[in-house]
């Protein structure tokens, strides 16, 4: 579920309007709690479970009233949300990598070639534990 929402600074406040669902809008003191309110909106007017309103994607832009200000934030927001991906991406290539290398090399080589600390290799190789709870004894007896 993904929405466009347009947020516009309002006196001391912000007021967000969701274009695609005429008359859902909000109004908030923060964009903090903007968000918030935004996402119970949406959620109120699509009959959405209260668990989903965290999952709302939200598409937001913003209006400050000042476009250079909005166009620059925005390019920013944009270029770090590419660098999240992109960050996101090496990182489970390393993990990847590091372990087809585990036991074909030492830690030190790896780390070098993957451009990680020893320990982070050693993270990496590390497989992720398992659900080893076993059931409860018992402790009645049997007559």
């Amino acid at each position: 579920m993904s929405y466009h929402v347009v947020v516009t600074r309002d006196g001391d406040g912000w007021m967000a309007d969701v274009p695609a669902i005429p008359g859902t809008h909000t109004w908030a003191k923060t964009l903090r709690a903007l968000n918030r309110s935004i996402r119970e909106v949406i959620g109120m007017v699509e009959d959405l479970p209260r668990s989903a309103e965290a999952s709302i994607d939200l598409d937001i832009e913003y209006r400050t009233g000042d476009p250079n200000l909005d166009s620059r934030s925005s390019q920013l927001r944009a270029r770090r949300k590419e660098i999240e991906r992109n960050a996101a991406e090496v990182a489970s290539e390393t993990r990847e990598l590091a372990g087809q290398l585990a036991g074909q090399l030492p830690v030190s080589d790896t780390a070098i070639l993957l451009g990680v600390s020893k320990g982070r290799v050693t993270q990496l190789q590390v497989p992720p534990p398992r659900n080893t709870r076993k059931a409860p004894a018992a402790t009645g007896t049997s007559r």
